[in-house]
């Protein structure tokens, strides 16, 4: 959910930028079920990240009472400990998730859930009666929120990490704010409206094919 690129040992040695496997010890602390991690990333962006969840804590807790520098890393079975790199992410999300699926796939999947949600600050519009500047600028307003959390330019926040889904479902009329907030089978609920709205378009494709 923080939308962090992956990152590369490249990146990390030649620009002193980091990403989730290149992160170091001294980029996260944590008290008690709160993990902040500070860090620069790719094209010197500042990120500066709070979570509160026990169980990454405790896991992250571990990592680093690990010897070696990178905050993400494990023990084998013979005691041996490995860094968590870039493919190590990308070979566990095509095992869990199919071989289509990449650490780019969560990217745009957090863009595309903040999307959705700065759309319910906007609230819903009459599109029959809003003109194509009003439109535009509605638009351009969500991407660059998307854009600044994840720390793009919003071109390339548009072009690839918010789903055209999205927009075309506010568009429809389908972008409504729940009456729940809570959390559903782990899902948030902007989470779980992108989540149907992808089963919903999987369907349509499937019946137009």
């Amino acid at each position: 959910r923080t939308g962090m690129r992956v990152g590369n040992d490249t990146y990390a040695e030649e620009n002193d930028s980091y990403g989730a496997t290149t992160i170091r010890n001294r980029h996260a602390k944590v008290s008690g079920s709160t993990v902040k991690i500070r860090f620069r990333g790719k094209s010197g962006v500042a990120h500066d990240l709070k979570l509160n969840h026990a169980r990454l804590a405790k896991v992250i807790r571990r990592c680093q009472d690990l010897p070696g520098q990178e905050l993400f890393a494990y023990e084998d079975e013979q005691g041996k400990v490995h860094d968590v790199g870039s493919a190590d992410v990308n070979e566990y999300l095509r095992e869990a998730c199919g071989d289509r699926v990449t650490a780019k796939d969560i990217r745009t999947w957090v863009g595309s859930v903040r999307a959705i949600e700065a759309l319910w600050k906007l609230g819903k519009v009459n599109y029959e009666e809003l003109t194509k500047k009003a439109l535009k600028e509605r638009e351009c307003s969500v991407i660059k929120g998307a854009a600044e959390f994840l720390g793009n330019t919003v071109a390339v926040c548009r072009k690839y990490y918010v789903h055209p889904g999205v927009f075309e479902a506010d568009r429809a009329g389908n972008i409504h704010v729940p009456r729940a907030v809570g959390k559903s089978g782990g899902l948030a609920p902007a989470e779980k409206m992108l989540l149907n709205l992808l089963r919903k378009k999987k369907v349509c494709e499937r019946r137009a094919a």
